[in-house]
């Protein structure tokens, strides 16, 4: 039997505040006059996993062991703004850089692990990579957290008593966020690990859902209000992940997108 909802009485002399109504024009406007060109992509857990739990597996051409896969990228364009935290937690010496104020259309309908990309911005990292599978070719391969738009300088370590060998073009090559060594004598090794430094467009995942679900009352169409959520950079909430889907290479992931069926 359906549970009874009581319907709670309006307050005693209740007179409205004035207020301000957004239009879904106005604000939609705003947000693609001033918003950045950025590539949505939805996120989805990985069911590569026993029930029992355990980690995913690092095999999985869907997830490549992070857990998670993404689907349908669409370009769009978003608002975001710098977020900090307060000065009171600043003061324990701990603070997690890299987290932006994220707000989109209603029709984007983000949630938690979204993927944004964004298009208009450019940033610098670091790190390592473990050349550990190879490719079709049978070339030593590794994974980046980022496709890089351009490389700064690779250097390749040889062992802790020697100088790094910085690495020319020619020994490596890169297809999305995958680097492969090009040279022969290099393949030969039985571990590979190097350094590298790269441009790339910032990637945030959403981490927190600030407002997901808003409406203005006392229009008569209701229209919905903008999304808001807290992002975070791609390299914070993830390591060495292999989350980029390309067609060119084989170890890469498959492509889940599907035909959208927006919640109503």
């Amino acid at each position: 039997m359906a549970k009874t909802i009581e319907i709670g009485e309006t307050p005693v002399n209740y007179t409205p505040t004035p207020r301000i109504d957004f239009t879904k024009s106005e604000y939609e406007k705003a947000i693609w006059d001033n918003g950045y060109d950025v590539v949505y992509e939805k996120a989805m857990r990985c069911s590569c996993k026993s029930r029992e739990g355990g980690e995913n597996l690092p095999s999985c051409r869907n997830c490549g062991g992070s857990g998670w896969f993404w689907v349908n990228p669409k370009l769009t364009r978003m608002l975001l703004e710098q977020q900090t935290l307060k000065a009171q937690y600043q003061a324990f010496g701990f603070e997690r850089p890299g987290h932006v104020s994220i707000t989109a259309l209603p029709a984007e309908e983000l949630s938690f692990m979204d993927r944004i990309t964004v298009n208009d911005a450019r940033s610098y990292h670091t790190e390592v990579v473990f050349l550990d599978f190879a490719n079709t070719d049978g070339k030593k391969t590794g994974r980046l957290i980022y496709p890089p738009i351009s490389v700064e300088a690779v250097f390749l370590f040889v062992s802790p008593l020697s100088p790094m060998t910085k690495l020319e073009d020619t020994k490596y090559s890169l297809v999305g966020n995958l680097l492969s060594i090009e040279d022969p004598e290099i393949n030969k090794l039985e571990q590979i690990s190097i350094s590298i430094r790269y441009c790339f467009a910032p990637a945030y995942h959403v981490i927190k859902e600030n407002r997901t679900s808003m409406i203005t009352r006392t229009l008569s169409d209701k229209p919905k209000m903008p999304v808001n959520v807290t992002g975070e950079l791609a390299h914070y909430t993830f390591d060495q992940q292999n989350a980029y889907y390309n067609d060119t290479v084989q170890t890469h992931l498959f492509d889940n997108s599907y035909v959208n069926n927006n919640c109503k």
